[in-house]
C-alpha cells in the first residue's frame, strides 16, 4: 500500500533520477539501484502528524511540539511521550522507541565540547 505522501513525492523523485515507475522497479529488482534512506530528524517526523492529535496522544503541550516541529531540542519527558507514537518514515512504518529517538537527537543535537583554556585560567 502507497501513502498519499509517497504518492505525491513519487514522480518527483523519479523525475529527478530520470526514470519511469516502471524502469525503477525493474533496476531496483535487478540490483542495479540502492535505495538508501537518508536521516530524518524528530522535527520530520512530528511535521507529519496533526499537532493537535499529537498532544493529545502525547500529554505535550501543542507549544510544546509546535517548538519541536520547528526544530527546539526536544527534552527527555518530551522523548519518553513521544517514544511509540512516532514511527520511522519508510515503508514498514516500524514505531521508534525512546531510545531510538535519543539517538536521533543526539545526532542532531550533538553534545557541546568542553572549552579548553589557554593555560591561563582563560
Amino acid at each position: 500500500m502507497v501513502t498519499p505522501t509517497a504518492k505525491g513525492l513519487i514522480p518527483e523523485a523519479l523525475k529527478r533520477i530520470g526514470l519511469n515507475l516502471s524502469e525503477f522497479l525493474e533496476h531496483w529488482s535487478r540490483g542495479l539501484l540502492i535505495v538508501q534512506w537518508r536521516d530524518f530528524s524528530i522535527a520530520e517526523l512530528v511535521q507529519g502528524w496533526n499537532l493537535e492529535e499529537l498532544a493529545r496522544e502525547s500529554c505535550l503541550t501543542l507549544e510544546e511540539l509546535e517548538a519541536i516541529a520547528k526544530g527546539a531540542k526536544p527534552s527527555d519527558t518530551a522523548l519518553i511521550r513521544l517514544g511509540g507514537l512516532l514511527t520511522k518514515p519508510v515503508p514498514n512504518q516500524d514505531p521508534l522507541s525512546t531510545e531510538d529517538l535519543r539517538q536521533i537527537r543526539t545526532k542532531t543535537f550533538p553534545p557541546a565540547q568542553p572549552k579548553v583554556g589557554n593555560g591561563n585560567g582563560n
